[in-house]
């Protein structure tokens, strides 16, 4: 082992020269490393937007087929649906009522959009509502669509479509 570091590590002399590295060669791997390792966070980033996107858009569809089946299946005795609001103060989210929605106070359940994701549509101060008629479970309106974005990023959206017919498409 001691005649491996005095052979590694030995000076110009008698032609021999110094093992390792220079200082420039240095430089450079650390230049393509940082190059590479920001290229990643850009690209994962991306990834962690659109996941968020699409897992909140997975949860707006459970919520909105649950109201379906409660209709479908008469709970209670009246038609269930969605509303939707993206209000002028506070944040965008959706709630699952039965009968009429008044007021968040009404609604079984409430549930408020992640920071880095809010409605485009409805847009700001207005609301969408979906309500499924008892035993078909067929919405009262004839299509109601709403649509998702990231806020940091505009271009990733996603949007939930029900139709006439009660077919929830995303």
């Amino acid at each position: 082992m001691r005649n491996f570091f005095k052979y590694f590590f030995r000076k110009k002399t008698n032609n021999y020269y110094l093992l390792g590295f220079t200082l420039t060669e240095l430089l450079i791997s650390m230049a393509i490393l940082v190059i590479v390792a920001s290229t990643g966070f850009v690209y994962l980033g991306g990834y962690r937007r659109t996941a968020d996107i699409d897992a909140a858009l997975q949860k707006m569809v459970s919520f909105t087929r649950e109201a379906q089946m409660r209709a479908k299946s008469g709970q209670d005795g009246v038609a269930w649906g969605i509303h939707w609001e993206n209000p002028l103060a506070g944040g965008d989210f959706y709630a699952l009522f039965k009968d009429t929605y008044v007021s968040a106070t009404s609604a079984i359940e409430t549930i408020t959009l992640g920071n880095d994701v809010e409605f485009t549509d409805p847009t700001t101060g207005n609301f969408y509502e979906a309500i499924f008629q008892r035993i078909t479970g067929n919405p009262i309106a004839t299509t109601t669509s709403v649509t998702i974005s990231s806020k940091v990023n505009a271009e990733i959206t996603k949007t939930i479509t029900v139709n006439a017919l009660g077919q929830i498409d995303y």
